[in-house]
């Protein structure tokens, strides 16, 4: 995601690499950001349009 990388929180994250589990847990981090600023992007009903 841009955003981490401009915010400096991708160089945060890639300390979870070290071991699977944190890579996992990398992951699931991942996962829930897109789906919570999906939802409140879906909430005001800003969309993509084509």
């Amino acid at each position: 995601m841009p955003i981490l990388a401009i915010t400096g929180l991708s160089s945060l994250l890639n300390y979870l690499l070290i071991n699977p589990w944190l890579g996992f847990l990398k992951g699931l981090i991942f996962t829930l950001l897109a789906a919570i600023i999906t939802s409140i992007f879906t909430k005001k009903k800003i969309l993509l349009r084509n």
